[in-house]
């Protein structure tokens, strides 16, 4: 048995990443009501024909991990507004937060589809 605190579980706390006190997003998190039900992230993996079985597990925690990812990008949007003196988050502020933070990287094209999408839309409306 190991005697480094990391891994020593008796006590029944929370190990935490990087010996911090919480992860981004996680009061946020805390607060929240309502969360993704398991059914439906079930449901949306299995959606994918490269994904056979899901182990009964596996939907809770791509579950509470989407609601962490989302908690941090909406606390960090929070942050940027109130600095922006807005009380309206838009896409272009969400765009921001995601360029100024590397942790976001993975979905930066995501927001730019969307605001291409946008501009199309926009641009097909004047003519």
């Amino acid at each position: 048995m190991s005697s480094d605190p990391q891994f020593d579980n008796d006590n029944n706390t929370d190990i935490v990443a990087d010996g911090g006190d919480s992860f981004p997003g996680l009061e946020g998190y805390r607060r929240m009501k309502t969360h993704f039900p398991s059914a439906r992230v079930k449901k949306i993996l299995q959606s994918d024909e490269d994904v056979g079985k899901v182990a009964q597990a596996t939907p809770l925690v791509v579950g509470r991990a989407v609601e962490l990812f989302m908690c941090a990008l909406v606390e960090k949007a929070i942050a940027e507004s109130s600095n922006s003196h807005t009380k309206k988050i838009s896409v272009q502020m969400l765009k921001k937060v995601i360029d100024d933070n590397e942790e976001f990287d993975f979905v930066a094209d995501v927001c730019d589809k969307y605001l291409e999408n946008k501009d199309n839309k926009d641009n097909n409306k004047q003519e």
